[in-house]
């Protein structure tokens, strides 16, 4: 199968990030995959126009890597493909009947509205410069409110979609949850995009999807006391910022630097007493607050 050839070709250059086309040709016939270089150059190809994943050729050094600053979320892209690929090959190799692999292995149930089916009329939108137009219910009303937004950028975040757009009305950028819109249309209206916004930058600015105005970007630091939350937090940082130092077994100290927004607060929540903010003051005193707000319902 073309996508599980892929896929080896991924894990190889992943564990080995520079590679000859002979070596990279040798290791996939180690597991099993015996083709030419032009099934290889194929495959490339096809990674990028199918995934948006680009393996380029460095010519001084003569090897292969994965780039990463130029592929279009490789992450995501390369889960997605490690995701249908096992199945597939749990599928061949231990039963093709589905309801008997249903009793081998549980995946994560996905049956929320997650807003993907608004994601290529937005993506248009956004392209032709077109304001959009939608229903949207918050989680706490009862009632849909009509919206008309100038759309600019949109992001995933915990499995559901998200539109970064100005709303003409209220004349202010505000996002969107994609789950709770309905009737998305694109308009006629056209309108000229403001080049001094960098939607993608703001978010690499916080964790989630909370844009917080009028908040700095913070130095952080928080002290970490469990070797088990340690390397957790080392395999999946909280932030793309993060930089951790052990300063002795069991204990070490982490950094970001972020906006601090509802998400972050979550999170730390959420690493319960192993994970204590330690600097600034201010983002110390908030995470305090927090917690003797939720002590208060328990009293």
């Amino acid at each position: 199968m073309k996508l599980i050839r892929q896929k080896a070709l991924l894990d190889i250059l992943e564990t080995n990030p520079k590679l000859s086309m002979q070596d990279i040709l040798s290791r996939l016939r180690q597991r099993d995959h015996n083709i030419k270089g032009r099934t290889f150059k194929r495959d490339k190809t096809d990674l990028h126009v199918d995934l948006g994943i680009v393996i380029e050729y460095n010519k001084a050094e003569q090897v292969y890597f994965i780039n990463r600053e130029k592929s279009f979320d490789y992450a995501g892209s390369k889960s997605y493909l490690d995701r249908i690929t096992t199945m597939k090959s749990l599928r061949d190799s231990i039963t093709k009947d589905p309801d008997e692999l249903k009793s081998y292995i549980t995946t994560a149930e996905d049956n929320h509205e997650s807003g993907y089916k608004h994601v290529d009329t937005i993506l248009k939108a956004i392209a032709a410069r077109k304001r959009i137009g939608f229903a949207y219910r918050k989680y706490d009303h009862e009632e849909a409110e009509m919206k008309e937004v100038e759309p600019y950028h949109i992001k995933e975040y915990n499995q559901i979609w998200y539109l970064y757009g100005r709303d003409i009305n209220k004349e202010e950028f505000r996002v969107y949850g994609l789950d709770r819109c309905s009737n998305v249309l694109s308009k006629e209206n056209t309108f000229v995009r403001d080049t001094s916004i960098d939607a993608r930058e703001q978010f690499r600015k916080v964790m989630g999807i909370f844009l917080v105005d009028g908040v700095e970007m913070q130095g952080i630091t928080l002290e970490v006391t469990n070797r088990g939350y340690i390397n957790r937090l080392k395999n999946k940082p909280l932030h793309h910022s993060q930089i951790m130092e052990e300063v002795e077994p069991g204990k070490c100290w982490l950094s970001v630097e972020l906006v601090p927004n509802h998400e972050f607060y979550t999170e730390i929540l959420r690493l319960r007493k192993y994970v204590v903010i330690k600097h600034p003051e201010v983002v110390r005193e908030k995470m305090k607050q927090i917690l003797e707000d939720a002590l208060a319902n328990y009293r």
